[in-house]
């Protein structure tokens, strides 16, 4: 019984000093240790503009390229960095298609009165 109190003993003084070991003092200043959990808040918001042409024959619209602009915005609403990135796009040759113009239906009007009762 006395080996297994000796043991525990020894375990327990064991882990304590190997806790103790493992810790680093940190000797910054307090400013700096806060700096640690705190980050600056930003805003990536990115916008995407199509270009395209019309044709004026057959009022398609063909798309030539692409801008792409990213901006990186903290909390203050100053741009941090802003990136712009264009791609050109090559129209497709599309047919045209020739319109019809759409028939309309006659439309029957049906007036019921449903305030008297029906004979």
């Amino acid at each position: 019984m006395m080996k297994k109190k000796v043991l525990l003993w020894c375990m327990v003084l064991s882990s304590v000093m190997a806790s103790a070991v493992a810790q680093e003092v940190d000797n910054r200043p307090a400013s700096q240790k806060a700096q640690d959990v705190y980050v600056e808040p930003t805003l990536r918001m990115t916008q995407t503009q199509t270009i395209g042409i019309t044709d004026d024959k057959t009022q398609q619209v063909s798309v030539v390229g692409v801008e792409t602009k990213t901006s990186v915005i903290d909390h203050q609403g100053n741009v941090i960095e802003s990136s712009e990135e264009r791609t050109d796009v090559q129209p497709i040759e599309q047919k045209a298609i020739p319109q019809v113009p759409a028939q309309k239906a006659p439309i029957e009007k049906a007036i019921t009165d449903k305030s008297r009762s029906m004979p």
